[in-house]
């Protein structure tokens, strides 16, 4: 199997800043295939503070097993036993999007003949910056997005004036509110029911990912939603928080997951239970990015439903592997 890893590493226009670090630079590999002498292209990128593996993890078991992947790299069996989700990601995409392509599908259409070659998205914003803020917000209306993503609990009172304004200014825009694990659970509640006339879609993650209690205590004591990311990092843990009632919503990040057949057991049981199902990005190059819009019009609970993948524009620049088209509030996709 004709399969290489080439490093990257890609700085943002500015320090994205959330509850749970700093993101000034983001690193991984380009995993690359050819059938045909056409080449497919996949991801491998660990994203720190929220990945159980690190760069390091992940640069020593690629070098250490070079000859197993590629005589395993169509062996799903042997990709689950990798310990490392970012791992099983990129390599089942790869697999994936070779078997479609031999199928003469694209990727998403492989995985649900009939997704959609279009997702609805949401944008993202940062709140440390009122101007910038102000000015992409602009930008995204003109896309035609209608909900923006603003990361929250690093200056809670300014960011409650700040989203209030912000509000005013534009009334046509949804608000999703992420705090990734910013808050005591008493004071998550404090600030979302100060928001409680705001139309606020959700909150993601207000409190630790391991505390279910507080996460379930946020939930049962706020009038806005609560969704958890984080802490929806695996089947059973998100069986857990189901079965807890701990969240209204679990976003889901396909890169923290692993390969795209423990996403879609994922996505089924979510579906099942009756909760509300989100996907979103990793802060991936445009690889990365594309991949997961392929599993999300895939697998999709409602395509009304945005998604989380117009984070592009905070990047210096991106890789030149796809032209990314995001338009009229929809990214979307090529049928090969």
């Amino acid at each position: 199997m004709n399969i290489s890893f080439q490093p990257y590493s890609l700085h943002l226009k500015q320090p994205l800043i959330t509850g749970n670090g700093k993101f000034s630079l983001r690193s991984g590999w380009i995993v690359r295939s050819y059938m045909r002498e056409k080449c497919f292209y996949s991801e491998i990128a660990p994203l720190p503070g929220f990945s159980k593996e690190s760069q390091q993890d992940v640069f020593q078991w690629i070098s250490k097993n070079d000859i197993h992947i590629k005589k395993n790299l169509n062996n799903l069996d042997w990709i689950h036993e990798i310990p490392f989700a970012s791992i099983r990601f990129g390599l089942d995409a790869i697999r994936l999007q070779l078997l479609a392509a031999a199928d003469g599908k694209s990727l998403h259409h492989y995985l649900n003949e009939s997704a959609l070659n279009q997702v609805k998205i949401n944008g993202l914003i940062s709140l440390l910056d009122p101007i910038q803020a102000d000015a992409q917000l602009e930008k995204f209306i003109q896309s035609g997005i209608n909900h923006v993503k603003v990361k929250v609990g690093i200056k809670p009172s300014q960011e409650l004036n700040l989203i209030r304004i912000l509000r005013k200014k534009y009334p046509q825009l949804i608000w999703r509110i992420d705090a990734n694990q910013a808050f005591s659970a008493e004071d998550a509640v404090h600030f979302l029911n100060d928001l409680k006339n705001e139309p606020i879609d959700y909150c993601e993650q207000p409190v630790d990912f391991s505390n279910t209690e507080a996460l379930k205590f946020v939930k049962d004591n706020s009038v806005i939603a609560i969704a958890a990311d984080e802490s929806a990092y695996s089947l059973d843990n998100i069986l857990h928080l189901i079965e807890q009632d701990a969240a209204d919503v679990f976003v889901i990040k396909p890169m923290l997951i692993g390969s795209i057949q423990e996403i879609q057991a994922i996505t089924d049981l979510i579906k099942q239970r009756g909760k509300k199902l989100v996907f979103t990005s990793s802060l991936e190059t445009v690889v990365g990015r594309r991949i997961t819009a392929q599993i999300a019009a895939a697998f999709t609970q409602d395509p009304e439903i945005p998604n989380g993948l117009s984070t592009g524009y905070l990047f210096d620049s991106d890789l030149d592997y796809f032209t990314e088209k995001i338009e009229n509030g929809f990214f979307y996709l090529n049928q090969d």
